[in-house]
Parts: C-alpha cells; structure tokens; sequence
C-alpha cells in the first residue's frame, strides 16, 4: 500500500467515530495505558497534545496521573 494510501484509509477510518465515542476509546486507552507497571514507575511521561481526530489526551493533568 502507498503511503498516501494509507493515510486516506487512516483519515476514513477515525472519520466513523463520533467525539462522544472517540473521547469513550481514549478514556478506556489512557485507563489501560496507565496500569502498566513501566508506566506507574517512570518518573517522566512525554504526550502530544492531541487533535480533535486522535486519542484525547487533553483531560491529561499532572494531579491525575499519580
């Protein structure tokens, strides 16, 4: 597959999610991101500051975390 190929099969596939439902997954995705031992002992998290098409990561607050 092309890459522009598949950027148009990535960018079709996110547009099925309503926001409602695309902040539900990333809930569930930050949830399970954060019960992982690696994660729990590092001293240093590095996230993007997501897109209004990507896993939400704005709720994301250094109080919340530990």
């Amino acid at each position: 597959m092309l890459k522009t190929e598949l950027r148009k099969d990535i960018r079709e596939r996110k547009r099925q999610f309503t926001s409602q439902k695309l902040g539900e997954l990333s809930l569930m995705l930050m949830n399970k991101l954060f019960e992982n031992e690696k994660i729990k002992k590092a001293r240093t998290i590095l996230m993007y500051y997501s897109m209004p098409d990507e896993v939400n990561t704005h709720k994301l607050k250094r109080q919340e975390l530990f």
